[in-house]
């Protein structure tokens, strides 16, 4: 079996029907982090069965969801609210790192 890890779900539904449905599966199983922002963790034989479920549920000419994994030795950074609880530590998950304002030390390009 392999390890489990975490993956940032992310998408764009194009008809509310799917989009409702999409939203309620993440829910059941992922950290919602923003409106259509997941954070899911588990491993490969779990990863293969919520594509499965997914695209049982979109419309791939229309609809587009995506996993990116996230590796935890590399912290998210974010400016805002927090996208998960305070207090809450999930073990295993990304360090969250908070950012006031957006700066020359966000790491993004300019």
């Amino acid at each position: 079996m392999s390890q489990p890890q975490w993956q940032l779900v992310v998408y764009d539904i194009r008809h509310e029907k799917r989009l409702r449905r999409v939203h309620q599966l993440l829910q059941r199983c992922a950290f919602a982090l923003q409106a259509s922002v997941f954070a899911w963790h588990g491993d490969y034989r779990q990863l293969q069965c919520l594509k499965k479920e997914l695209a049982r549920l979109i419309d791939p000419k229309e609809d587009d969801v995506r996993g990116y994994p996230l590796l935890s030795d590399h912290g998210i950074i974010w400016w805002g609210k927090t996208p998960l609880p305070e207090g809450l530590h999930v073990e295993g998950f990304p360090t969250l790192e908070h950012r006031k304002h957006f700066g020359q030390d966000d790491g993004l390009a300019h």
